[in-house]
């Protein structure tokens, strides 16, 4: 009787012990991480910003119900990375709800409330082993904080119907910037300003509307004149030069110099040379001018040059010509124009990490210079190894484009045409400040600065990658990245603009996590092919015999124990 009650004292504290440690384990959410690319640890700059949360945060995300295995793998590392971040605050609260689960009237509800919030729908195909299934999806995480919200588009590939598992590798690889991204943007008190310079030919309101039309979900986009103004300190987060065409004063080289040595950050998009294509259409062997945008001693002084030439590259996008008439309507076909080189990032740089091609067009080449220590520089985008260039002065035409390409030619290897730098910079006016210049320090009651703190700047050596196309009788824009010829998004010309944006103005460092690397393990297809039969009888067999061995070992073991009681009882 002892020795029963003594059993179920211990079966008790089991039990017990079980339940404290399942309500622990529901309260705190930890994990240890063997992965080798340690997909399943928040970097340091998530952590720092989760630490800063002071209230709850609730994400409700919309990606529930049944799916196909990869996209159920997927929504459950969706919510692996929001309970990782759980584990780091217990302010974030979560929950998945399935937009089409429901009577058929909640769920026409629900949709139309979604579509509302500009949540578009997208339709997957797959067969579930009986039949064919087409099915929407919401692939969207919606995060509030008081009344604020941002939206996460979770897959952000439209207009994909089939999500391989390349595709949902790279976006299981952005999950955990994404979400920390949001947080970020929640926690601002005001929108950073970012002000394009003007009064120099630079692009029109309705060339950058698109890309506007993005900046301001988070930022404050104006447009200054340097003219009309004493000084930018204190007043602009974010400078961009977008494609000056002509000269900047003095005066203004000045105000923008001394913009950066107080730690102002500037985004150069600068062209070398005024290239339009209807110019080339219009005449045989056009010289395109270069453009004298008075920005070249800052450059140099800063670190970098921009070469007077233009990059031809074999990865390049196509624009259509005339080859022949048919009844007097012209024939078109699609040639590759090697002067809209399509760059693909292999840096490792968050900025540029895993985005799609750039369409460029007449980018020219960037080269660095010998500048104080202190200056980090590091290449963001080059062209193809399958490059080369053309001096200026150059002339141009479309004879080129019904010729077969010599490959020997484009021999010049990869071109840099976007860099970043990152330090403290020298005054471009150091030693040499006149007069004029510093009564102008004067009246804003300021001092000449000869070196800036720690700050940052990217130079793109093109510009119209950002550009849209504007309908004026509709006031239609396209979107960044749209190719009227091929008639096509080239989505990584918008990644890098807002990426570029993003890196500069980003204090908590969170674009770090864009860098992280999933590596994707597949199965040999030839192995599992060849040894098939293999490979299944082991993993049906094996487990069958392990049961039978230990169950044979286990059963001796005690025939043998209790044998041996007996006989010495």
């Amino acid at each position: 009787m002892m020795k029963t009650t003594s059993s179920l004292a211990n079966l008790l504290i089991l039990l017990g012990i079980l339940v404290v440690l399942n309500l622990i384990g529901s309260r705190f959410y930890t994990y240890l991480d063997l992965t080798a690319d340690k997909r399943y640890t928040l970097t340091d700059s998530t952590k720092k910003l989760l630490n800063k949360t002071d209230d709850n945060y609730y994400v409700t995300v919309y990606l529930d119900g049944t799916f196909p295995a990869s996209i159920k793998r997927f929504r459950d590392r969706v919510e692996e990375t929001l309970k990782q971040f759980q584990g780091e605050s217990a302010y974030i609260n979560y929950e998945f709800i399935d937009p089409i689960d429901g009577t058929p009237e909640e769920v026409k509800l629900m949709e139309k409330n979604l579509v509302d919030q500009r949540l578009y729908p997208t339709t997957i195909n797959y067969f579930d082993g009986e039949e064919n299934i087409m099915k929407p999806i919401f692939p969207y995480a919606v995060f509030k904080y008081f009344n604020k919200e941002v939206q996460v588009n979770l897959l952000d590939v439209e207009g994909v119907t089939n999500y391989d598992d390349q595709t949902l590798n790279a976006a299981e690889g952005v999950l955990e910037y994404k979400f920390a991204n949001a947080i970020s943007k929640l926690q601002l008190q005001s929108k950073p300003i970012i002000a394009y310079t003007t009064g120099n030919a630079e692009y029109e309101i309705n060339q950058i509307a698109s890309l506007n039309r993005q900046l301001r979900k988070y930022y404050r986009p104006v447009q200054i004149d340097l003219d009309t103004m004493y000084n930018l300190t204190n007043t602009v987060d974010l400078v961009i030069v977008a494609a000056p065409k002509t000269a900047f004063s003095p005066r203004n080289q000045f105000m923008l110099d001394q913009y950066i040595m107080t730690g102002g950050r500037v985004l150069w998009l600068i062209e070398e040379m005024d290239i339009r294509l209807d110019s080339i259409a219009f005449g045989s062997g056009y010289i395109p001018p270069l453009i004298d945008h008075g920005l070249d001693n800052l450059f140099f002084k800063y670190g970098f040059k921009i070469l007077d030439n233009t990059i031809l590259d074999l990865e390049s996008s196509s624009i259509p010509q005339v080859v022949g008439n048919a009844g007097g309507t012209p024939q078109m076909d699609m040639f590759k124009y090697y002067y809209h080189p399509l760059i693909s990032s292999t840096s490792s740089h968050p900025i540029v990490k895993n985005i799609d091609r750039i369409n460029m067009f007449f980018p020219s080449t960037i080269d660095t210079v010998v500048t104080k220590p202190g200056i980090k520089k590091t290449f963001l985008l080059k062209s193809s190894q399958y490059s080369r260039y053309q001096l200026a002065p150059l002339s141009l035409d479309f004879r080129m484009l019904g010729i077969k390409p010599q490959v020997s030619k484009f021999n010049r290897g990869n071109q840099p045409v976007a860099l970043l730098l990152e330090g403290e910079f020298e005054s471009a006016f150091k030693n040499r400040l006149t007069q004029e210049q510093n009564e102008a320090l004067a009246r804003v009651g300021r001092k000449f600065l000869d070196e800036s703190p720690s700050t940052s700047m990217i130079v793109i050596s093109d510009a119209e990658f950002t550009k849209n196309l504007y309908n004026p009788d509709n006031n239609n824009i396209t979107p960044i990245g749209f190719n009227k010829w091929e008639r096509k998004i080239y989505a990584g010309n918008k990644d890098l603009i807002l990426n570029s944006v993003e890196y500069l103005l980003d204090k908590d460092g969170i674009l770090a996590s864009r860098a992280k690397e999933f590596q994707m393990r597949l199965l040999d297809e030839q192995e599992v092919t060849n040894r098939k039969m293999y490979w299944q009888s082991l993993n049906i067999a094996f487990p069958i015999i392990s049961l039978v061995v230990f169950g044979l070992i286990f059963y001796f073991a005690r025939k043998y124990r209790f044998s041996k009681k007996r006989v010495a009882q």
